[in-house]
C-alpha cells in the first residue's frame, strides 16, 4: 500500500513538472465586445465598424428601455392610480 501511494505522489510531481513546462506565455490583451476579436490593452473595439455597430446597439437598447418604462409607467397609471382617482 505504501509503495501505490509513493508511485501516485510520484506521478503527480511528474505531471506537475509537465504542466510547468508547457504553459504558454498569454500577452495582456482584452476583446471586441462585438466580434471577439483580440485587441491591445488600449483599444475598446477593432476597427470603425465594431464601433458603429456598437452604437447602433447601445441607442436601440436605449429606445427599448424607454419604451418599457413607458409601458411600465401607463400600466401602472391604468391599474392603481386611475382606480383610487376615480373611485365612485
Amino acid at each position: 500500500m505504501a509503495t501505490l501511494i509513493g508511485i501516485k505522489v510520484q506521478y503527480v510531481r511528474e505531471m506537475a513538472k509537465r504542466k510547468k513546462e508547457s504553459e504558454a506565455v498569454l500577452v495582456k490583451h482584452r476583446h471586441c465586445p462585438i466580434c471577439g476579436v483580440p485587441i491591445g490593452l488600449d483599444k475598446q473595439f477593432c476597427g470603425d465598424a465594431c464601433q458603429a455597430e456598437y452604437g447602433k446597439a447601445s441607442k436601440k437598447r436605449r429606445t427599448q428601455l424607454y419604451v418599457f418604462f413607458f409601458i411600465y409607467l401607463l400600466i401602472f397609471f391604468v391599474f392603481v392610480v386611475a382606480p383610487l382617482l376615480f373611485k365612485r
